[in-house]
């Protein structure tokens, strides 16, 4: 089964099996006549509205962002990278705050690197977005880069966090970025 497939069935069971059950619980507390029939279809049914809206969502997002092979790697929602630079803490902090995406996320610095959040917004759950910086040499940074829906149950992000990913990475290996969508 192919990774485009398996989100399709992976939404569809996520999110048809839930609503089957809670129409079947609403149900049971009213005195309506139960038909097994009837769950099963509108389980089938919702499951596979959801699944080919969510999940053609969540592609055309994706390759709106430059994305030519969709892979299982990139449909997760949780989306992490590793690269070396040049860059110290306090370079990457400067460029982040003149970034028109990252700016408007709260920025907070750790021992260990930088932590963005981003707020909730129509197209998103909101995302953490952790940024690892290890010194590798004097001059040398190892940046590991992990970014995540802030909702932990999120099946989809509409592309967000590959996105987040592939902006910083951008940002530290180039500098000089184009907005992305």
């Amino acid at each position: 089964m192919g990774p485009i497939l398996k989100l399709y069935f992976k939404i569809f069971l996520f999110t048809g099996i839930p609503f089957g059950l809670i129409s079947l619980g609403f149900d049971l507390l009213s005195e309506e006549s139960h038909f097994a029939i009837a769950y099963l279809f509108r389980t089938i049914f919702f499951g596979f509205f959801m699944s080919l809206t969510l999940g053609t969502i969540q592609i055309s997002k994706l390759k709106s962002y430059g994305l030519k092979h969709i892979t299982s790697e990139n449909l997760r929602i949780n989306q992490h990278t590793s690269l070396q630079s040049g860059l110290s803490k306090m370079d990457l902090i400067n460029k982040i705050k003149s970034d028109p995406v990252f700016q408007k996320m709260t920025l907070d610095e750790t021992e260990d690197g930088i932590v963005l959040n981003a707020s909730m917004s129509f197209w998103s759950w909101g995302e953490i977005i952790r940024i690892n910086i290890q010194p590798l040499t004097l001059d040398l940074n190892e940046f590991k880069i992990v970014s995540s829906p802030k909702l932990k149950i999120a099946i989809i992000d509409n592309g967000k966090n590959y996105q987040n990913v592939a902006r910083l990475k951008k940002l530290i290996e180039e500098g000089v970025i184009e907005f992305v969508k």
